[in-house]
């Protein structure tokens, strides 16, 4: 079935199997926006998902649906370090983007330097939260890693 997901900063038609559940419903949102399933809140005729494993079938939804994406209340919690890594990241793709024209000590500086500042992101015990830092850390190491065998 195809569905159009709106909301929370997005705009996108997924296709799913007609048995889907909400959760993989979610999984397919994450997939399009990378907002992971704990910060998604869907709305469909007023209503919303709180049961993962119903079928969304089993809720209302069906082919050329249009289903409406809001932040959750764990966003809301999340959002001032969600947007301080989302920052991170964009200075970590703008030194990507430089990384053939800088020298190799100073990239290996500037990702040391944006290490340090995810570091001291706090994510307190939120696992979407580390998997973000968890991610763009590794893009650093990866960074750095590429130039030295380049």
């Amino acid at each position: 079935m195809l569905l159009k997901v709106q909301g929370a900063g997005h705009d996108v038609q997924l296709t799913l199997a007609e048995d889907a559940t909400i959760l993989q419903l979610k999984e397919a949102i994450e997939a399009s926006t990378g907002l992971v399933p704990v910060y998604q809140r869907l709305l469909f005729r007023g209503k919303t998902f709180d049961e993962d494993s119903a079928l969304a079938s089993s809720v209302g939804i069906a082919d050329r649906t249009k289903v409406m994406l809001m932040h959750s209340q764990a966003y809301a919690q999340d959002r001032q370090a969600i947007e301080a890594i989302a920052a991170l990241a964009l200075e970590l793709d703008a030194l990507e983007a430089r990384r053939e024209t800088v020298d190799a000590a100073v990239l290996d500086e500037l990702s040391t330097q944006i290490c340090c500042k995810l570091d001291a992101v706090e994510v307190g015990d939120s696992h979407a939260l580390r998997m973000r830092r968890k991610a763009q850390l590794k893009r650093c190491e990866e960074l750095v890693q590429q130039r030295g065998r380049g």
